[in-house]
């Protein structure tokens, strides 16, 4: 979704809207700061939830938060360019593309994503999740697409929570773990999501995901097989080679869910 949409500044935040973009900030700041001093395995990636009801400028608060990751990813790549001594024009390029790939903002709908607006995308696209069975990435050009997307990010923003279930987030987190590793252990405390600093929007009283569990539901899946695996007749057909079973999706979503 193309446009920044409308923003505040800080300055006019409420309390609460300011509180969520300080917190920012400072852990940006802390990330730049261990990466500095060679001692990012102790960094503990963000995991924030920012809620509140219609009209909260909720919205407005992850726009704000996109722009000044923006701007401090731009200013950055811009100082380790003019360092190396690239040309002036090659330093604003590298800056622009920092500034443009530095916050991932995606949503369980296009209709979502579109009210977001400041390149917001579905998580679908953005992470390559197909409808029905889920496999393992088989492409290699698409998931070095994706490596290269998820690398150059700071912040992976979900909106819409309440209608992103277990499964869903089981498979966000899988697709990005694939890109990234999911056991590296310079990325920091937390290793899910490749590190990534990770915040999830909304409001949990809208509504609720459509074939899956909530992410509130706690206990063990009690869901088997693989989805999509019944044709349009309703006869069982064969999973697709890698399919990943429903029940360990929902768990993996689940255990990242409980990192919040």
């Amino acid at each position: 979704a193309g446009g920044m949409g409308e923003y505040v500044d800080v300055d006019e935040m409420d309390p609460e809207q300011r509180f969520a973009y300080r917190i920012h900030e400072f852990k940006i700041a802390e990330r730049e700061n261990m990466e500095l001093q060679g001692s990012l395995s102790k960094y503990r990636a963000l995991r924030m939830i920012l809620t509140g009801p219609p009209g909260a400028g909720k919205s407005r608060t992850v726009r704000s938060i996109a722009m000044l990751r923006g701007r401090r990813a731009r200013a950055r790549a811009e100082k380790d360019a003019r360092q190396k001594g690239v040309s002036k024009d090659l330093v604003l390029k590298l800056g622009q593309e920092a500034a443009r790939g530095a916050c991932l903002l995606a949503a369980p709908t296009g209709t979502a994503s579109f009210q977001i607006k400041a390149g917001a995308t579905t998580l679908h696209r953005l992470f390559g999740i197909p409808i029905g069975s889920f496999c393992a990435n088989r492409s290699t050009e698409a998931l070095a697409r994706r490596t290269r997307i998820l690398k150059a990010s700071s912040l992976i923003s979900l909106d819409e929570f309440s209608m992103t279930g277990r499964q869903m987030l089981g498979k966000i987190k899988y697709r990005v773990d694939e890109a990234l590793g999911a056991e590296s252990a310079d990325v920091g405390v937390l290793t899910s999501m490749g590190g990534k600093d990770v915040m999830l929007s909304g409001d949990p009283d809208q509504t609720a995901p459509i074939g899956d569990d909530s992410l509130h539901r706690e206990g063990a899946s009690k869901k088997d097989g693989v989805r999509g695996t019944r044709d349009a007749q309703g006869r069982p057909k064969k999973a697709p080679e890698g399919s990943v079973e429903a029940w360990v999706l929902s768990d993996s979503g689940l255990a990242f869910f409980h990192e919040f």
